[in-house]
């Protein structure tokens, strides 16, 4: 057993931290940019629109020109009829005109230089460069490229631009074009009413078009979705389709016959940080740290310096049964769980194909009886358990089956205890078959309704891993029945762990927006209300047009929380995109409408990990800094490392991520917003990251935005009704 076994929370490491960016200088004199009110379609000129782009010292010159009317500019190029004009890079006033110029002079750069290059849709410069290695690797028939990306960016800390370099990761390029591929396929469709197979042109995402252009017929290389292109022949361009080449994505894999790489999930994690440094390293070296480069941004071959925050030690620490605790949930659940289940009435109802029932008694005694570190599902309840007799199936959808089957057993079950369901599923949640989907979910809906919560394993998945531990010596299947174990708990109203905070009066609620994967439903995503301990209240979800719906269900879980704990000292809103002014709006005028003087803080927390800039130690060998370490990167936007790698190499690294992206702001207590109250905050984020049950892995993203997209992803495959809503339900682990 394993009790308070991490390190004195004084112990600090040596780290030298830095961001993936270059510093350079503006230049000390005023540029002369030239300016127009009038396009010149024959001169190729930069398009100016928002006040952004038209500063104050633009708009002078042009005074009764509309707001809805462009400005054209040729940058530093003298044009006849133009005017000239000082531009000065330093004016705060004039950045993003500045931004603009040196986007423009970097593509150009690099056109000129024959490479493969792109503008992203948020204006940063995307160069492709061969990638040997992966080549090596690949069919002959693909050409494979490395991706980077040159963003221009402002260094609040110390006052100077920037180019921040990220690595956005290999893609690979079919050598065979578009014509030939549409050629093949018609080749193979003489019989005009047989289907010849699947239709290539369904598979086209994006797609390289190759140009010649130009007195010299310079080749030029632009990337290209197929569903624009093809827009662009509607309105009468000429495209040679011969030189147009798709761009590799999963579903064209597919089509040629490519293999998936092996997942294995117990394979050791390679730093993703090495990688990218290497990559980023050497792009800097053979691209950018040369004369031709140099002439348009003369930067300093120096990655800029950062000093980081670091969250209150307690933070990191989880409390488990008898009080003990422990960074580390895959060693703390071995006590115990914090709170066991709501009864200790507890009995399993297994749901499994018939010929699987030596499979069943295989997992029903490991539940029992442990296997490997594994002790046993007793061990992580905190109370024994026994077995209610299952629902076996015959059919490859096996709802109605299930369903018959079950309502003609449940008159006979003991309605005085609690039961979970074990589903050993044929299917997994992520299979791409739509009916087999629904059917998964809607077996879990059924019991939903009965009040019995469902704990899935897929059957294969399990035998697979079990046969590759006889296979290795080696017992790994013991974590899945950790994770099924604690997700157990949960589901039967336990608390597996919490977090070692004392309880405050503030209520976080979770808001997301997300797009369901099968239908595309749009959903403004569901409020999450949580206390800062990370004790669940409620959850609803809308779609995108409830936004309405959205502040109401806010204003009632204020309404609940301060009649349960009196009123609030604050409010924090944890959301997943930035908030629009409609989204503001009607949220401040829900809170208006409780007449609550309650200051609001809203923690805008980026879906994904933050890899187009981030931090990383050059002290350590895998380059990732140390878990709780945060960095400003000005505007009150934020860096936060939330990872295993703790001081004193306390723990095994289990996985690289990336820094999670923060913006912290309030609507009504800006004033607020100290030091103290930020770190309070990144606290809070990095803490709410640690109470994810269903998995004893440490995840990098808080339960307030990893709630509202699974609830995003199940509501099309429920009816709405089951999904429950109240406190029987409230850690959600129906999921």
């Amino acid at each position: 057993m394993i009790g308070n076994t991490n390190p004195s929370a004084g112990a600090q490491t040596s780290e030298n931290l830095f961001i993936n960016a270059l510093p350079f200088k503006f230049p000390a004199e005023p540029v002369t940019f030239y300016f127009s009110d009038t396009d010149k379609p024959e001169i190729p000129l930069v398009r100016l629109l928002t006040d952004q782009l038209i500063p104050p010292v633009v708009r002078s010159l042009y005074p009764n020109l509309p707001k809805d009317k462009p400005v054209f500019t040729s940058f530093d190029r003298p044009v006849d009829g133009f005017t000239p004009l000082q531009i000065d890079f330093t004016d705060k006033d004039n950045y993003h005109l500045a931004k603009k110029y040196y986007n423009r002079a970097v593509i150009n750069n690099f056109r000129g230089r024959g490479n493969l290059v792109q503008e992203t849709f948020v204006h940063d410069t995307e160069v492709w460069v061969g990638n040997p290695e992966l080549k090596k690797k690949s069919p002959d028939f693909l050409s494979c490229y490395d991706r980077f990306t040159i963003r221009v960016s402002y260094d609040f800390a110390h006052k100077t631009p920037m180019l921040i370099i990220s690595y956005d990761r290999p893609a690979r390029i079919l050598n065979k074009s578009v014509k030939a591929m549409i050629d093949e396929y018609n080749a193979a469709s003489a019989d005009p009413f047989e289907q010849a197979g699947t239709n290539p042109v369904e598979l086209f995402k994006k797609v390289l078009v190759t140009m010649r252009v130009g007195k010299n017929h310079r080749r030029k290389f632009t990337i290209r979705k197929y569903a624009h292109l093809m827009e662009d022949v509607e309105n009468g361009e000429t495209i040679d389709f011969n030189h147009v080449h798709p761009i590799m994505n999963t579903r064209l894999e597919a089509y040629l016959g490519m293999e998936e790489e092996e997942d294995n999930p117990f394979r050791r994690p390679e730093s993703k940080y090495k990688k990218h440094c290497a990559k980023i390293d050497s792009f800097i070296t053979h691209y950018l740290y040369v004369e031709e480069f140099l002439k348009v941004v003369p930067f300093e071959r120096q990655y800029i310096h950062v000093e980081a925050g670091h969250v209150n030690p307690a933070s990191k620490e989880l409390v488990f049964a008898g009080g003990a605790t422990n960074y580390v949930p895959r060693k703390g659940v071995n006590d115990g769980p914090f709170r066991g289940p709501s009864s200790s009435n507890i009995k399993l109802l297994f749901i499994g194909h018939q010929d699987r029932k030596e499979d069943a008694k295989s997992l029903l005694s490991h539940l029992r009886s442990g296997y490997g570190d594994y002790t046993g599902l007793e061990t992580y309840l905190g109370c024994p358990f026994t077995v209610q007799t299952g629902v076996p199936f015959s059919t490859d959808h096996p709802f109605e089956e299930i369903r018959q089957k079950f309502e003609q057993l449940w008159p006979t079950i003991d309605h005085a205890a609690s039961y979970i369901g074990i589903y050993m599923t044929p299917v997994s949640k992520h299979i791409k078959d739509a009916e087999k989907l629904k059917d998964y979910y809607r077996v879990k809906e059924l019991f939903l309704k009965y009040g019995i919560p469902v704990q899935c394993i897929e059957t294969d998945k399990m035998l697979q891993r079990l046969a590759e531990d006889e296979r290795t010596h080696k017992k790994y299947f013991g974590y899945t029945l950790q994770n099924m174990s604690i997700a157990i708990n949960a589901k039967l109203g336990g608390t597996p762990w919490r977090l070692n905070v004392p309880e405050k009066r503030e209520l976080v609620i979770g808001v997301g927006a997300f797009r369901n994967r099968l239908d595309g439903t749009k959903y403004i995503g569901s409020a999450f209300s949580f206390d800062n301990t990370g004790s669940f209240n409620s959850f609803r979800h809308f779609r995108k047009d409830e936004i309405d719906e959205l502040g109401g269900s806010i204003k009632m879980a204020v309404k609940a929380f301060s009649n349960t704990i009196q009123n609030p000292d604050r409010l924090i809103i944890h959301y997943y995109k930035d908030m629009n002014e409609r989204e503001v709006q009607v949220i401040e005028e829900a809170l208006g409408s409780l007449d609550l003087a309650v200051p609001i803080f809203i923690v805008t927390i980026n879906k994904t990990e933050s890899e187009d800039i981030f931090v990383f130690d050059e002290k350590s060998p895998e380059k990732m800094p140390f878990s709780g370490r945060y960095v400003n990167l000005g505007a009150y936007r934020y860096l936060l490392c939330n990872n295993t790698r703790y001081e004193n190499n306390y723990g095994r690294v289990e996985s690289y991520p990336f820094p999670v992206k923060l913006k912290i702001w309030s609507p009504n207590a800006p004033e607020d917003l100290d030091q103290n109250t930020i770190r309070q905050l990144i606290d809070q984020v990095y803490q709410f990251s640690r109470i994810y049950w269903k998995s004893v892995s440490q995840q990098n993203l808080p339960v307030t935005t990893k709630y509202p997209e699974m609830v995003a992803e199940i509501a099309p495959f429920f009816t709405g009704s089951h999904i429950p809503e109240s406190a029987d339900y409230h850690n959600l682990w129906f999921l």
